[in-house]
């Protein structure tokens, strides 16, 4: 399988788990400020959330330009906002979907 086939998989089933998620469960967190613990731990229980995490350290290497080149394939904006001391904050901002 080819590296290109391989990302069309992955986008793929990234995808369908996202589409779990809809408009409201975001809402709500946005509403109550709360984190979306149900979804980071899907993402984590599947291993996607590896494909952040350097290949040395047993990740999939793609990093944040992996990150942004996937935001772009799906119409979505990629925010990073970092400060010392505080963390880093990646947003993810997708356009609705018919249907959504």
């Amino acid at each position: 399988m080819s590296q290109q086939d391989e990302l069309v998989e992955i986008r793929n089933a990234v995808r369908q788990l996202c589409a779990k998620y809809g408009e409201n469960y975001w809402l709500d967190l946005d509403r109550t400020n709360e984190y979306p613990t149900e979804f980071v731990k899907e993402l984590t229980t599947s291993g996607f959330l590896t494909v952040l995490i350097p290949e040395e350290y047993g990740g999939g290497g793609l990093g944040l330009l992996g990150m942004q080149e996937r935001a772009t394939m799906f119409g979505a904006r990629l925010t990073i906002e970092t400060a010392p001391g505080q963390g880093t904050r990646v947003r993810i901002e997708l356009p609705k979907t018919e249907g959504s």
